[in-house]
């Protein structure tokens, strides 16, 4: 057995793609699986309800890297997902129907979907769900989980297929182990942000491959990989209107002339440590949970705290879409890494609410029109989130019920309470596994190692570049880990962080729209700029099309790591604001690219604001602890003339 595992580990979801061999559109059974399925699935009304405990306990959601290591776990997971997309677009219980509850009123899908759609997203409290319009924060400000519903619609349905699939194994050894594999699936999901295993990438090859060999009931088969794409049957060019979506007859990633992946993977490879300084900073520093959860700009946010959870999350619509189906609101669901996706975002929010309990919803306006809530009502924590039942006798959810994933049956590896131990050595535990997997990119991080060092060593030299200079030759690439210089790590573990605060109208570009932040000389291939080694950092806007928001969204781009750099190099002498803030006027440039990919003059774009903040930082002496921030102090605004 150990050796077919292994076999497995290493060909279940290999590609075939450099074969001639034509793959399968998904598994074929022997026999009519769909039917079978839709005897035993369908329900009225279908309410959201607790998955079952796994031998008296809650099961948690792996990692997909981790899942991969199961093979037993791993088929059923592709197998399930394979059977959902390919059932009948007009069953109610189709990836069709549960991505096009997501999207938009035009679909018309069955409203009983809905409930399934919430159930299976990872639910906690995502009324967006079922919303045409504009982005999450806006519509249901008070939603625990306002954007994370991508899971608790899915997740269910696919516990449900993972249980008849593995009941169809004829073998009884075989079977047994699938049964063991079956009774605590949950959902992965895919963290974008921590560092990938040594040689891989960020992005999984797993999402790039069109064909996969994958072993079932039937014996081992060929057929379309359920992570590449979603391969619509038939198209409906009416509900696809826009670009070249008519006719596209599956999901696209980066669709120039054909999906490109690989552009996907090097745009994310060059983000994530940007990303994970944000994550980092969003679990560290943000403690209430409004300018944690929501983007809008001066309305949930105290307005010296820019970024947000929400914000976050739209950077990886736009770099995974790169103008594909990812990167639009309305059709983002189809893309099978939605899910993945958006199970990451509740994992994220379930790590926040633990470190910060007593934060949450507090009453808002609904600033936009949705399905359920009017523009200007008020919304707390007991308002009703339609249309997802709790009951059979009608009762709707609502924040408060849906404060604990526990609620649902899962939890995460880093959340789920331990056994006999106190809310103090739960939280300790937790904040050791947020500085292991988020902490490597952080200043914070970056000066403990430093100081440590220092304290063995010595302090050693750094100085290379004139300072005030910034040389295309010596240039560094700021998406790798600054060699910290000596000079900046004091005594007292503290330093001075550096950010780039942004808020722009969410429509001033009639769509989404990224804004790119250099340090000296912009490459003149626009093309490049995703992946340039001198690219500090971006804040994306994720915003739907011909929607006229005037709304104010935000953002950050962290500088202190590209600082770092430069400091190393010698090109400027400290972080302190009379070293760095004329430097920063000097080499910082903003560039925008709108939805079309044509580069937009920066003063032009409505409302567009980039400020450069400081905080004085006490980082994290060690690995039980989360770094201090002091108060961020406004600096000056970046010319955008």
């Amino acid at each position: 057995m150990e050796t077919l595992n292994a076999l497995w580990s290493f060909i279940i979801l290999f590609a075939a793609a450099a074969t001639a061999v034509p793959y399968s559109p998904t598994y074929n059974y022997g026999f009519d699986a769909a039917n079978l399925v839709k005897r035993q699935t369908t329900q009225d009304p279908i309410v959201v309800t607790k998955l079952p405990l796994a031998n008296g306990t809650v099961p948690v959601r792996p990692e997909i890297r981790q899942m991969k290591q199961n093979p037993y776990k791993w088929n059923l997971f592709l197998l399930s997902m394979s059977m959902l997309q390919y059932t009948n677009q007009n069953d109610e219980l189709s990836w069709y129907q549960i991505a096009g509850t997501f999207i938009r009123s035009t679909l018309e899908p069955n409203p009983n979907t809905r409930q399934v759609f919430m159930e299976s997203l990872s639910f906690r409290g995502t009324a967006f769900q079922v919303l045409p319009a504009s982005t999450i924060g806006a519509i249901a400000p008070t939603c625990p989980f306002f954007f994370l519903h991508g899971t608790a619609s899915i997740s269910p349905f696919l516990f449900r297929l993972v249980q008849m699939i593995a009941t169809w194994f004829t073998d009884p050894n075989e079977r047994a182990f699938y049964h063991a594999a079956a009774a605590d699936f949950r959902i992965p999901y895919w963290d974008w942000a921590a560092a990938p295993p040594t040689g891989e990438s960020v992005f999984l090859p797993d999402f790039e491959s069109e064909g996969i060999q994958i072993y079932g009931p039937n014996g081992w088969q060929y057929i379309a990989n359920p992570l590449y794409s979603y391969k619509f049957n038939p198209l409906d060019p009416k509900v696809f209107s826009q670009g070249d979506f008519p006719n596209w007859t599956e999901t696209k990633r980066a669709p120039f002339e054909k999906t490109d992946n690989r552009s996907v993977a090097h745009s994310i490879e060059h983000a994530r440590p940007a990303l994970q300084q944000r994550l980092y900073t969003l679990l560290s520093n943000y403690k209430d949970y409004g300018p944690f959860s929501n983007k809008y700009w001066g309305t949930a946010t105290n307005q010296s705290q820019f970024d947000s959870v929400e914000a976050l999350h739209d950077a990886m619509h736009v770099l995974v879409g790169n103008r594909g189906h990812m990167y639009y609101i309305q059709y983002s669901a189809f893309d099978p890494v939605f899910f993945l996706h958006h199970t990451m975002a509740d994992r994220i929010v379930t790590m926040w609410q633990a470190l910060y309990p007593n934060s949450w919803v507090t009453p808002q306006v609904a600033m936009e029109h949705s399905f359920t809530m009017p523009p200007g009502e008020v919304h707390d924590v007991f308002t009703e989130l339609k249309p997802f039942f709790a009951n059979a006798s009608g009762a709707f959810w609502n924040s408060e019920m849906a404060n604990d994933t526990l609620h649902f049956g899962y939890s995460y590896a880093e959340t789920i309470p331990g056994q006999g131990g106190s809310k103090s050595e739960d939280r300790t535990r937790l904040i050791t596994a947020i500085n292991r997997l988020y902490g490597s990119s952080s200043p914070s991080t970056l000066v403990q190692k430093r100081k440590r060092a220092l304290g063995r060593r010595g302090r050693g030299k750094f100085s290379q570049l004139r300072q005030g200079t910034l040389s295309d030759d010596v240039s560094p690439d700021f998406s790798r880990e600054p060699n910290v210089a000596a000079s900046l790590v004091t005594d007292d573990y503290t330093y001075t962080e550096w950010i780039a605060n942004v808020h722009v109208q969410n429509g001033a570009l009639n769509g989404s729209f990224t804004i790119h932040l250099f340090m000296g000389v912009v490459p003149g291939d626009i093309i490049s700029w995703s992946a340039a080694p001198n690219l500090v950092g971006s804040m994306n806007v994720f915003a739907m099309k011909n929607m006229g928001s005037a709304n104010h969204v935000s953002g950050t781009v962290p500088l202190t790591s590209a600082l770092m750099h430069m400091v190393s190099a010698g090109g400027v002498a400290g972080l302190d604001p009379g070293q760095v803030e004329p430097y920063l006027k000097t080499f910082l440039q903003v560039r925008v690219i709108g939805e079309d990919g044509e580069e937009v003059r920066p003063d032009s774009v409505v409302g567009l604001c980039v400020q450069i903040a400081s905080s004085e930082v006490q980082a994290a002496r060690n690995e039980r602890e989360l770094p201090v921030w002091g108060p961020v102090i406004e600096r000056f605004e970046v010319n955008l003339g």
